[in-house]
């Protein structure tokens, strides 16, 4: 599982691909010809200080790296939404 890194992959997700929203992430994803990317987003409006962003990114990387297969094609991106600090582990997998 490859990382989005740059700021025009995270656009590029946003504009031309599809959304859903759980109550503690949003998923956004485009599918394509390539392996599996993913992006983590943890903004500093949401969770203020950067223990909290760390936090929320490792959370939502390791939700990732449990529920998602190498065989996907596609570009994602996880934007971490406050309830992620408070919500456990199993029931974000499950979102």
């Amino acid at each position: 599982m490859q990382t989005l890194k740059n700021r025009s992959e995270f656009l590029q997700v946003k504009q031309k691909g599809r959304s859903k929203a759980t109550p503690s992430v949003v998923v956004q994803y485009l599918a394509t010809e390539g392996d599996l990317r993913v992006g983590y987003t943890a903004t500093n409006q949401t969770f203020g200080n950067a223990v909290n962003r760390n936090r929320a990114r490792r959370v939502l990387r390791e939700a990732a790296r449990a529920v998602m297969t190498e065989n996907l094609k596609a570009d994602i991106v996880l934007i971490g939404r406050k309830p992620v600090l408070d919500t456990p582990l199993e029931k974000i997998k499950e979102q």
